[in-house]
């Protein structure tokens, strides 16, 4: 077998480059491997197939990055422009493909679309937004935004983000259906 002198992710014999940092693959013991990978600081790749997993999965998403971004950016217009600005149970839409966002006209200067990262308050409080969030069973609650899959967070909740308003919600709008993410977030918001 071989691994990542870098990331330490396990490949075939055959191949040769790492495929997240272009790193040269080293041949490697398969005691040794155990020794790299049952650490306390790496226990996710103690499995070789959860390796394999999400080499598997960070290619798809490599691939697929180029369609997620432009339906993305159609997506995010549509669902924010057309569905949540007249939504009863969302006090404010910010995302500055709307004409009656602050920055609209500047956004609209150069940019090639408006994309699809947006934020969005809640009515009520800060626990009705941490609510609203676990609820959504489409959408994923996680930090990492701009993937395939739609997701969402509230920054609010973190330490050294008490300036964020505590109804927010950020949202990156992925590839499913728009149909699909509108009945998720319908059926969250209550």
């Amino acid at each position: 077998m071989k691994r990542c002198p870098q990331c330490h992710f396990i490949y075939p014999n055959e191949d040769e480059i790492c495929d997240f940092d272009q790193a040269p693959l080293v041949d490697t013991a398969e005691s040794e491997i155990a020794a790299i990978t049952n650490t306390p600081e790496r226990p996710a790749l103690a499995d070789l197939a959860t390796t394999h997993s999400r080499r598997f999965e960070s290619q798809k998403n490599r691939r697929t990055l180029p369609i997620a971004v432009a339906l993305g950016l159609v997506l995010g217009l549509v669902v924010f422009g057309v569905y949540f600005a007249a939504h009863r149970q969302i006090a404010a839409v910010l995302y500055p493909g709307l004409p009656g966002h602050g920055t609209h006209a500047v956004a609209k200067s150069f940019m090639n679309g408006f994309g699809a990262m947006l934020s969005f308050e809640t009515t009520g409080d800060g626990q009705r937004a941490s609510d609203v969030c676990a609820r959504a069973e489409l959408i994923n609650h996680a930090t990492s935004l701009g993937g395939v899959e739609s997701t969402m967070e509230r920054r609010a909740v973190l330490a050294g983000q008490e300036r964020i308003p505590p109804t927010l919600i950020r949202m990156s709008v992925g590839c499913e259906h728009v149909d699909d993410i509108w009945a998720d977030l319908v059926q969250a918001l209550g």
